[in-house]
């Protein structure tokens, strides 16, 4: 793994402090315990040449996004169908 900013891949240090909260929009779709799962897979790093401190996904995280992305969708796509269909029958 290497730092975005300068490149360094042997002075990168892992944080434990999980300080900011996920977003709402996940627990109100996914369940309470969703953002427990998605912020405490997400892995902070600090670059020890720059002091730049960025997160790295894990494979669990970016599993999430994707279920997440095709749950959405899945939920989405009929609901919009059944407004348009509602939409069309209204004006004939």
């Amino acid at each position: 793994m290497r730092c975005p900013k300068c490149g360094s891949e042997n002075k990168l240090r892992r944080l434990w402090a999980h300080n900011e909260p996920a977003s709402s929009a996940i627990p109100a779709i996914f369940g309470i315990f969703s953002p427990i799962i998605y912020s405490a897979s997400r892995k902070k790093y600090k670059c020890e040449n720059c002091n730049l401190e960025f997160k790295k996904h894990t494979f669990l995280t970016l599993f999430f996004l994707i279920f997440a992305i095709i749950i959405s969708l899945s939920t989405a796509i009929p609901i919009i169908f059944i407004i348009v269909a509602f939409t069309i029958s209204l004006f004939r």
